[in-house]
């Protein structure tokens, strides 16, 4: 019974899918929590400000009743202002892989009731895996996936200035039938820039379902439909995180690329047909090594090691401590000041807070980027105690003041020694 329900369900989301996905932000209120997620994501590694101000402007139209878009639109304009700068969008490097609708808008509300209870459910996530630079047979997928169940997959065959090996020719009519557009209205107006433009015509749409060996092929004759099987997608702006599209019906899309593995939804959105009716369920925990420098360790001491762990971990990270004069002495020198030192009582807690800080920022850092993982911490220690370890700190700063008659001379080559990436005796 449950399975038969999940397929009524699913049909219903076909609706949707096959008109390429068209709804309003306004409609859309748990859009905050998916863009939320996004944000953190992209900040990190994102120097674009006009990105960054896109995706708040997103978060704040998502928590809005009021449904204003004027903030998105401006901040799309800022970006398709760069994207005039850029050549061959349509083939660029970063187009390819897996993409998750953000927001699209529409020239007017022609959103159906359907549609509305569709894209304001949690239980569904929207895609769009792009595979132009495939030479063989290019294609575009446009997948709703629903909960753990399955997806519908409904793919177009694709093609750009830089590779039609699929022969596709370009939609000619505007979608009018007897004074009637029953599929709506299309543009077929020449791209602006012929390498910005993704001709596509529509191939298969079927339902795949997550563990099971039945697939059901939606009957849409596609080759029957002529034009109106046909449509385009101009890229106005594509970085490694956005991408901005206009479509032959007028539609503005938002999309944020996503990798494959970083959610059970994007997995299933990925996976090969065959893989998929094998099974997925959850997927894997990334096993993550994070190395622990040894006194007077610095991240770069590290590169071999790493290298090496990561033949057995998914990711290996090294605790940012990059610099012995800045981290190490500077974080250390404290505590050889005090009376707990001379006192030989030195408390590690308090000792090394300047490393535990460096740990934990790694740690928050691993967080927010992996979603689910197992973080193993990887350490070893020279034949020194903190002490030790502080008393030849001293000796060093002693020696090199002497020898050198102390002064800003002195600091400068103890500085320029310690920092030298020749030095072999702390490895």
């Amino acid at each position: 019974m449950h399975f038969f329900l999940h397929i009524t369900v699913l049909t219903y989301v076909l609706l949707l899918t096959v008109s390429v996905f068209s709804f309003k932000p306004n409609t859309w209120p748990t859009t905050r929590i998916r863009i939320t997620k996004l944000l953190s994501s992209t900040n990190k590694n994102n120097n674009n400000n006009n990105e960054l101000i896109l995706l708040e402007s997103l978060l704040s139209s998502s928590s809005s009743s009021l449904g204003s878009s004027s903030s998105i639109d401006e901040a799309v304009r800022k970006l398709e202002e760069e994207g005039k700068s850029q050549i061959n969008k349509a083939d660029d490097e970063n187009i390819d892989g897996c993409w998750q609708l953000l927001y699209t808008s529409t020239p007017t509300n022609s959103q159906s009731p359907i549609q509305k209870a569709f894209t304001t459910s949690d239980l569904f996530n929207i895609y769009q895996v792009v595979k132009i630079n495939d030479i063989e047979k290019p294609i575009i997928s446009n997948i709703v996936v629903y909960k753990d169940f399955g997806r519908l997959r409904v793919t177009a065959l694709a093609a750009t200035n830089g590779n039609n090996n699929n022969k596709i020719v370009p939609r000619v009519g505007d979608g009018n039938i007897l004074g009637f557009y029953p599929f709506g209205k299309s543009s077929n107006t020449p791209p602006s820039d012929i390498t910005d433009r993704i001709n596509f015509q529509f191939d298969e749409a079927c339902f795949e379902f997550n563990g099971k060996e039945l697939s059901i092929p939606y009957p849409v004759p596609f080759k029957l439909l002529n034009d109106e099987s046909k449509g385009f997608i101009d890229v106005t702006y594509i970085s490694k995180n956005l991408r901005i599209a206009r479509g032959n019906k007028g539609t503005t899309f938002i999309l944020k690329k996503v990798a494959d593995n970083s959610s059970l939804f994007t997995k299933i959105a990925t996976l090969p047909t065959a893989e998929l009716k094998k099974g997925i369920k959850e997927l894997p925990k990334l096993r993550i090594a994070v190395i622990l420098p040894a006194q007077l360790g610095v991240r770069r001491d590290y590169d071999e090691l790493a290298t090496s762990l990561g033949n057995y971990y998914d990711k290996v990270y090294v605790t940012p401590i990059d610099s012995v004069l800045q981290d190490w002495i500077g974080g250390l020198l404290p505590s050889f000041l005090s009376l707990d030192y001379l006192n030989g009582v030195l408390n590690p807690m308090k000792t090394l807070k300047f490393y535990n800080e460096k740990v934990d920022t790694v740690v928050k850092q691993i967080i927010n980027e992996n979603k689910d993982c197992e973080i193993s911490l990887v350490g070893h220690r020279y034949s020194l105690t903190i002490t030790q370890s502080l008393t030849y700190l001293l000796a060093y700063l002693l020696a090199y003041f002497i020898v050198l008659g102390g002064g800003s001379d002195g600091i400068t080559c103890l500085s320029t020694w310690i920092e030298s990436p020749s030095s072999t005796s702390r490895s």
